[in-house]
């Protein structure tokens, strides 16, 4: 396991330190949400060296999602028949120095792994870059679904892509999606 909830003031701040850096670095605006159930992850490589972050909110359509600002996700009728929680995936980032695919498949997997595992969920939401949503699509082979052509956010003065992200059911989708992953990013080595 690479992964760990943010609990103390240095995993915040180390937190803050890549998500941050990665939004100023696109001269995106970052926004920091307090809301209950928020859950903000740090990702470790093998060697226990902290590479990237990713944010979880419980979705809660029409309410105080940021989400809903740039798409209307309630509207669709995927997310509508949802049983399971759904959540929005936001702060996706790998600090620059470690960029890599190595670091990309374990930052994807551990998603993976605490969607599955930790939230049972089957989704979830996110706005993604189109070139990030072409690698996860057609290069990862990732089930990833656009819901739109790329749209216009003025608080980023950017494109994203509205999609869905599934989340695999049990251990055989996992598995699949790892090998997906390692095919697409060509990784030979072991990723623990």
């Amino acid at each position: 396991m690479t992964y760990r909830v943010v609990q103390t003031k240095t995993e915040q701040q180390q937190f803050y330190a890549i998500a941050k850096g990665a939004w100023e670095g696109k001269d995106w605006y970052y926004e920091d949400l307090e809301r209950s159930g928020r859950l903000q992850y740090l990702i470790s490589n093998n060697e226990g060296e902290v590479i990237g972050t990713f944010e979880l909110l419980p979705y809660i359509p029409e309410g105080e999602s940021l989400i809903e600002r740039d798409y209307p996700f309630y509207k669709e009728s995927e997310v509508k028949r949802q049983t399971a929680p759904v959540y929005e995936l936001d702060k996706l980032s790998i600090a620059k120095e470690n960029r890599s695919n190595e670091h990309l498949f374990l930052l994807i997997r551990d998603l993976m792994l605490i969607g599955k595992d930790e939230l049972q969920t089957h989704m979830f939401l996110c706005l993604i870059r189109p070139s990030f949503f072409r690698l996860l699509n057609r290069i990862m082979k990732l089930p990833v679904t656009a819901l739109t052509d790329p749209i216009y956010c003025d608080e980023n003065d950017d494109e994203f892509v509205p999609c869905l992200c599934y989340v695999p059911k049990n251990e055989s989708e996992l598995a699949d999606m790892d090998a997906s992953m390692r095919r697409g990013l060509r990784l030979k080595s072991i990723v623990k």
